[in-house]
């Protein structure tokens, strides 16, 4: 017999053997149909006996188990029809044992391809998790999720449900637009029982060995269930997340070594993926119980590295801004990334052994938003490094526009990376240099927002920028960007028709039109991007049209605004490269801006806090007012003369107190511009312009009729200095505090120093120059 017709034979005799089982199962089907009461018992057992016969014959178990149509389609059919037959006899179960003994055949036989069938899309998905679920509905499987039964549903499930994640990675777009998530809420019950089985596993003091088994597959599917990017918003909505922290802090008290604690960790770190899930985290003091169980279990850990890798990963993504500044496991976790994404790039199906490249590359996207974190990218030359990720980029930008939707995700991704890294100094240069890169952002620049961003799902994009958005800001930071759209804005570039601009973060939205309203009831007019102010597709264009055409940028201060928006540090910085005023509005009295922002917060600031919110919205008006009466005469000046630099250097030495109105200077070179004539002939609101634009002094100082006024106080004012620095500053600060409630700083006093002796320099050419010696003014502070 040759080798050919003995395959044939096979081939035959697996046919065979499946019709042979088709039929016992059809059978089986028929005698089970009758009410409970009228079904023939005896008969049942002979065809489960036929069946036990059948499957437990090795030469058949290895002739159906060869043959890969049946293998991979007939046998998981039959299952699927063993399994239904076993639920609806549910009640009868116990009295014919031999049911759980043919299921059990048939799992062993088909579990090893179900898997990668369902993946294949060979079966439906949705029919077996279907077919789980109500397996795991019944009476008895939902009460006590034990026995053969439901661990063979419980592994089910969790093997459609790890198909069905890998599926979804090989869909387009359109596809996975259409693509539904398994679960119904009419399954929800499931999920609730499996955490009434783990509290009762877990309220017993002592361990019950019987369950551990159980637990640890039930953990496993939890596992699954959170990795699964459709079925994370449902286990969010049950109450998972906060169970898993509740039975981590039970794991610590009890340190038994049995208790799933990697698999626990996982499901954590998968949860911690999406905003919802670090709220969720967040609100059960997640890091708290992190910290304790590492405390708890560290001898346990001390065998179990890559769970460790795991705490890190969830630190990082979970922690607050100011968590972030004093956590240890920082950097670890941007080394787990970083080895992550090196694997899966170089795989050829982009996946590691732990995950797909996009599962990487979108955490550390969030993460680089860090300032600390981005800087350590950059200088990890060995796994990180720009150059690698403008590899990366270049690599994986050009897509069709149906492509994978994974795809689509690393290229978003990637983008934003980019942005993130291309506001630090140390990866302009590199950046600037690459024309290939340039062109790239220039022509992403040019576009609008995608279809292929927007279908991703907003717990997959975890918050990223549009491509568009992540492009304009890369070049806002390379200096090359530059308004294209036209808008009747851009000719109204008069100081005439100049108003604030405000900058916030849409977190703040309510504290923000609280702002914008107040300024109304005074007169004032601010441009926000609400109001029909951003008419076009493209709102950025507008903004950055209105930061080029504002009086002043009345940047709304907070959390949100420094340390959760690329588009909040995108407005800043090009506010600030264009030199435009910027007035500082701190909703916390108690926050100090990030270093980012503060250094250049160099004009006056308002505080939301203890005084009413009337007041300040009152001095907020009367400053911007103000600057608005002085600020064309300043404008037109300065076209004339050009600028004019006059460099002083200043350490700031401030702690943050609650105040009104301060005047806030950087720890770098500060600009000012000189007026064409001596200041001994400005008039008084030339005198405010240049006192409180210009050099952002106090304004409470600046009480004088006009040009003499002010020579003859910086005469006197340095006479003081000159006399006792130290003893005249103390002076004005108790003064200012006293009598307005400021809080009056060295570096404003440095300042002070400065432009009065600026003011004497510039009179030092003026027949009418004030006597060096004259002590006979009075100059009355207030």
């Amino acid at each position: 017999m040759t080798e050919y017709e003995n395959r044939s034979d096979n081939i035959d005799l697996s046919s065979v053997d499946l019709a042979k089982l088709t039929e016992l199962v059809n059978r089986l089907d028929a005698s089970t149909i009758s009410s409970t009461e009228n079904y023939n018992a005896f008969e049942i057992n002979i065809i489960l006996s036929a069946l036990k016969d059948h499957l437990s014959n090795p030469a058949i178990q290895n002739r159906l188990s060869s043959n890969r149509e049946i293998l991979e389609q007939k046998l998981p059919d039959i299952f699927n029809h063993f399994c239904k037959i076993s639920i609806r006899f549910s009640s009868s179960l116990s009295n014919h044992p031999l049911f759980m003994i043919n299921i059990v055949y048939l799992w062993n036989i088909i579990c090893s391809k179900l898997g990668t069938s369902i993946e294949n899309e060979l079966l439906s998905a949705q029919e077996y998790y279907n077919i789980a679920m109500e397996g795991l509905s019944t009476d008895k499987l939902s009460m006590y999720l034990t026995g053969t039964y439901a661990e063979i549903f419980l592994k089910l499930a969790k093997m459609v449900i790890w198909a069905d994640s890998r599926q979804m990675e090989h869909l387009n777009l359109s596809d996975y637009t259409a693509h539904k998530c398994l679960h119904e809420e009419k399954y929800d019950a499931v999920y609730h029982n499996i955490i009434i089985f783990i509290d009762n596993y877990f309220g017993n003091k002592e361990i019950d060995t019987e369950k551990i088994d159980y637990v640890s597959v039930i953990f496993s599917l939890i596992v699954v269930m959170a990795d699964s990017k459709s079925l994370l918003p449902t286990i969010i909505r049950i109450g998972f997340p906060a169970k898993l922290i509740e039975w981590l802090n039970i794991m610590s008290n009890r340190n038994n070594d049995t208790d799933p604690l990697s698999s626990l960790i996982i499901a954590v770190s998968n949860i911690s993926q999406c905003e919802e899930g670090i709220t969720a985290l967040n609100e059960a003091c997640a890091i708290t119980a992190l910290g304790k169980s590492e405390k708890a279990l560290a001898n346990r850990l001390k065998h179990a590295s890559s769970t460790l890798s795991f705490y890190s990963r969830i630190y990082a993504m979970i922690a607050t801004t100011d968590q972030l500044k004093t956590l240890p496991v920082l950097n670890p976790a941007i080394d787990v990334l970083l080895k992550r994404i090196h694997e899966a790039n170089a795989s050829s199906n982009l996946r590691s052994a732990t995950g797909h490249l996009y599962e990487y590359l979108v955490p550390l996207a969030k993460l680089l938003i860090n300032d600390n974190m981005a800087k350590y990218v950059l200088e990890n030359n060995e796994l990180g490094g720009l150059t690698f990720f403008i590899e990366l980029f270049h690599k994986h930008n050009v897509l069709s526009t149906n492509d994978l939707f994974v795809k689509h995700l690393i290229r978003l991704a990637l983008y934003n990376i980019l942005c993130r890294l291309a506001f630090h100094q140390s990866a302009q240069k590199e950046l600037k240099e690459d024309q290939k890169f340039i062109v790239t952002i220039m022509e992403a620049s040019k576009q609008s927002t995608s279809n292929s961003e927007t279908t991703i799902p907003s717990s997959l994009r975890n918050n990223l920028m549009t491509i568009k958005t992540a492009a304009d800001g890369i070049l806002v930071y390379l200096d090359k960007f530059k308004t294209s759209v036209s808008n009747k804005n851009d000719a109204m570039n008069t100081s005439t028709t100049k108003i604030p601009m405000i900058s916030y973060s849409h977190k703040d939205a309510d504290f923000c039109r609280s702002v914008v309203a107040g300024l109304k009831q005074h007169s004032i007019s601010v441009w926000i991007d609400e109001d029909g102010h951003c008419l076009s597709d493209d709102c950025w264009e507008e903004i950055a049209i209105a930061i080029k055409n504002a009086s002043t940028i009345l940047i709304l201060v907070s959390e949100n605004y420094c340390t959760k928006s690329d588009s909040c540090r995108v407005e800043a910085t090009y506010a600030i490269k264009l030199k435009i005023p910027i007035i500082a509005l701190y909703i916390d009295d108690k926050y100090q801006a990030e270093p980012w922002l503060d250094i250049h917060l160099t004009g006056l600031h308002v505080k939301f806090g203890k005084k009413s919110f009337t007041e300040r919205i009152t001095r907020l008006a009367t400053y911007i007012s103000a600057r608005n009466n002085t600020s064309e005469s300043t404008e037109t000046m300065q076209q004339i003369t050009g600028q004019f630099s006059h460099e002083v250097s200043i350490v700031s030495t401030k702690e943050q107190q609650p105040i009104l109105l301060k005047s806030k200077i950087p720890e770098t070179v500060i600009n000012h511009s000189i007026p064409t004539t001596a200041p001994r002939t400005w008039s008084a609101a030339e005198v405010q312009s240049w006192w409180c634009t210009e050099r952002a002094l106090v304004p409470q100082l600046c009480t004088f009729y006009d040009g003499e006024a002010l020579c003859v106080y910086a005469r006197l004012f340095l006479s003081f200095y000159q006399e006792n620095p130290v003893k005249h500053f103390q002076i004005l600060q108790e003064r200012l505090n006293r009598e307005h409630g400021i809080n009056f700083y060295d570096d404003s006093y440095a300042n002070t120093v400065s432009s009065m002796m600026w003011i004497i320099k510039q009179n030092k050419s003026s027949k009418d120059t004030v006597d060096n010696h004259s002590n006979s003014t009075v100059c009355t502070l207030s």
